[in-house]
């Protein structure tokens, strides 16, 4: 509860100049409920409410996170030999996993100020200019334009953007952009996943614009398609690494199926249900990972997906 507090007080510090462009905007998706969408659908109703806790879970996230925010940018993580595999390339489980740190912080004195560490942070003031781009306010879902988007960007870091900890790839395309070039030749090839923060913005306004029309298996089947070309473009505006432009697809994809799970991930049987699922909690986040894995059959992405269910299963056998 006191981690709870204090962070919804870092988010109010952090975000208060968003909070009332927030609060004009993510309304709209309780309104498209009342005056826009099918009636009687419980459906719409669980979307929509899951689309907004999108957003606000990811702002709250940012700001419980704050003392750990790019520092992994000063020289990487460090890990105690005994928490990885015998090749050094893994970790042996998650309990392994959680004790890695930023190399900076892993000599860290005791008794130092935690305010020192990790101070500027972007990711929540990234999703709140995305927010408001793709949904104005005035009731209208902005159209997706990989151009359109570029353009608002670059001239939200030039309005005064914290330039502090952009990250290298957000650097790499300013500074392409400032160069004069646009489109794909302004992006960076960097290997990171700076984009990330633009997605929760890219869901809620989808599901809000979906739940304004039907909601068949069809349907929804077509929205992640436009979706996930949506995300690729409002990554590529700054990222266009193969891997960054690949995860950020797996991530609203599978998101959008847990959105719209009751549509999406029906009950399984016994003997269909993935090996990580329980009994009395099966997991649809694994379920949805694996069929959009399969769907999107990108053989480094299967890999993964493999790995991390591995580490859980060393967990579960611990």
């Amino acid at each position: 509860v006191v981690l709870v507090v204090a962070a919804v007080a870092r988010l109010l510090c952090l975000h208060r100049g968003e909070i009332r462009a927030l609060s004009s905007r993510l309304p709209l998706l309780a309104a498209r409920e009342r005056d826009d969408a099918p009636p009687a659908t419980a459906a719409v109703k669980a979307a929509l409410s899951r689309g907004n806790a999108t957003v606000w879970a990811a702002l709250l996230a940012d700001a419980a996170a704050l003392g750990a925010q790019h520092r992994y940018l000063e020289q990487g993580f460090a890990a105690p030999a005994e928490t990885l595999t015998q090749d050094g390339n893994a970790f042996l489980d998650l309990a392994a996993a959680v004790r890695a740190v930023p190399v900076a912080d892993a000599h860290v004195e005791a008794g130092r100020a935690m305010a020192e560490i990790g101070c500027g942070t972007n990711y929540g003031e990234n999703l709140a200019m995305a927010l408001a781009w793709l949904l104005p306010g005035n009731g209208q879902i902005g159209t997706v334009s990989f151009e359109g988007f570029q353009r608002a960007w670059h001239a939200w870091q030039l309005a005064g953007a914290a330039s502090q900890h952009r990250g290298r790839a957000t650097e790499i395309a300013l500074k392409n952009l400032e160069r004069g070039l646009r489109g794909r030749d302004a992006a960076a090839l960097a290997g990171d996943i700076g984009s990330a923060p633009r997605l929760p913005a890219l869901l809620a306004a989808f599901v809000a614009d979906t739940c304004s029309g039907p909601l068949g298996p069809e349907d929804l089947e077509r929205a992640e398609d436009r979706l996930a070309a949506a995300s690729r473009e409002l990554t590529m505006a700054t990222h266009d690494r193969a891997e960054t432009l690949i995860a950020g697809e797996f991530v609203v994809r599978v998101a959008w199926r847990l959105l719209f799970r009751e549509q999406m991930l029906p009950p399984a049987p016994e003997w269909v249900r993935h090996p990580l699922d329980r009994p009395t909690a099966p997991s649809l986040v694994w379920r949805a990972a694996d069929a959009v894995q399969r769907r999107m059959a990108v053989p480094f992405l299967r890999r993964v997906v493999q790995d991390a269910v591995e580490l859980c299963r060393r967990q579960q056998r611990r």
